[in-house]
């Protein structure tokens, strides 16, 4: 499969896609395994949320454009892939921005869906397409989630929305999403719709900046490719995307790579990943709880693992949490309070909490906080800022975000 750079045509199993030269394209592929009627999938393209913590993001997909699908029980279009799994999304959102400087999200939904095409891979010039997983269900389709199996991944671009357009290559995949789920965990939505994207304040976007910084420190959303070195985080980055890939590998209900129902592994991942006050809609929240409340049925979870990952290396034994140990990253170790007004103090204990940084960011609440005093490795201290929710209290001194601990607002 190769894109021809005199005419940049696609090739893609067997149809032929002629673009301009200067028309950005993304890609993706269904994985080879014997179904017999290949799942569609939906891509949407949001802008993210400003108006506050747990607010809805823009759609940035133009349900008047040529080729979209949609509006969804949201309201929110999106484009379909063809049953080969292709797609594009060129033209379709960057002039309907807010703003060039605009935060953007991809997700897929639902069908099989896997890999895309990228510039500088294979091939006499440089073009190839790859596989990546993707496999859900839109919750706000005309289908009963409740009897179906969900599946959501997300991407999160490292450019703007103004510089999208320029871009080679995107990829949705596990291990994007369990990118996504380690970085953005203080910003997710909860309560707004569609409930996999991010939201913050206005003046709190620089801080939201550092955490998509922070996944694509981990994972490339480019690429899909990893990007962080050390072999230990790389490895249970890949055990948890092997987790949820379970609920990918299924024919007829039956699981590739393992013996056991589809739908009893995808169960026990939602089930198990549940807490006392949340319970998963879909893989990426399972994963953000994982994140949130990483001891949290951790032997039942690594149980999910079919005998033949797709994402290696992986852990070979049950990891004690499925927090991530990069060496020199943040890491919190308490909070003087486990909640507090807004208005108050609040110090952060830990290591490398400022990691070289004159002005490192620290979120309450999905909400940028102000420093107090001068902040070192070991202690920060902020006043908890307005507009926070009771959420997670994180830090971005730098290249990775620190873990994230509770915090509840009075």
């Amino acid at each position: 499969m190769k894109i021809f750079v005199p005419t940049l045509a696609i090739l893609c199993l067997g149809s032929l896609i002629t673009v301009p030269a200067a028309t950005a394209q993304f890609g993706w592929h269904i994985p080879h395994k014997p179904t017999t009627t290949p799942n569609e999938q939906r891509i949407y393209v949001y802008e993210v949320g400003d108006h506050g913590p747990n607010t809805a993001a823009f759609s940035l997909i133009d349900c008047s454009a040529t080729g979209v699908s949609g509006p969804d029980k949201l309201g929110n279009c999106y484009v379909m892939t063809d049953t080969t799994g292709h797609f594009e999304i060129s033209g379709l959102y960057h002039a309907h921005c807010s703003s060039d400087s605009s935060l953007v999200v991809l997700m897929g939904t639902e069908g099989d869906l896997t890999g895309g095409w990228k510039k500088g891979e294979r091939g006499a010039f440089g073009w190839f397409g790859y596989l990546l997983g993707l496999y859900g269900l839109d919750p706000a389709s005309d289908s009963s989630a409740s009897t179906q199996t969900v599946f959501t991944n997300i991407s999160l671009m490292p450019v703007t929305c103004g510089t999208l357009p320029t871009v080679s290559s995107v990829e949705i995949s596990d291990r994007t999403t369990v990118a996504a789920a380690f970085a953005l965990a203080p910003f997710a939505n909860r309560t707004a719709l569609p409930a996999d994207g991010f939201s913050t304040k206005s003046n709190s976007l620089p801080a939201l900046s550092s955490a998509f910084a922070a996944a694509n420190a981990l994972v490339s959303g480019l690429t899909g490719e990893f990007v962080v070195t050390d072999p230990a985080t790389q490895e249970k980055i890949n055990t948890i995307a092997d987790v949820i890939e379970n609920c990918v590998n299924s024919v007829n209900g039956t699981d590739t790579n393992d013996s056991r129902s589809n739908s009893e592994a995808c169960n026990t991942l939602l089930k198990d990943a549940s807490t006392t006050t949340t319970t998963p809609a879909d893989t990426y929240q399972a994963i953000l709880s994982m994140v949130q409340n990483p001891t949290n049925n951790v032997s039942t979870l690594f149980g999910l693992l079919a005998s033949k990952p797709k994402w290696l290396p992986a852990l070979s034994t049950q990891p004690s949490s499925w927090a991530l140990s990069i060496p020199g990253a943040p890491t919190i170790t308490a909070i003087s309070t486990p909640a507090a007004l807004v208005g108050d103090t609040l110090t952060i204990t830990g290591t490398n909490l400022v990691n070289g940084s004159d002005t490192p960011v620290v979120v309450v609440g999905g909400v940028q906080a102000t420093v107090v005093g001068t902040p070192t490795n070991g202690s920060i201290t902020v006043k908890v800022p307005v507009h926070a929710i009771s959420g997670l209290v994180g830090v971005y001194p730098g290249t990775y975000a620190s873990n994230f601990v509770p915090f509840k607002i009075n």
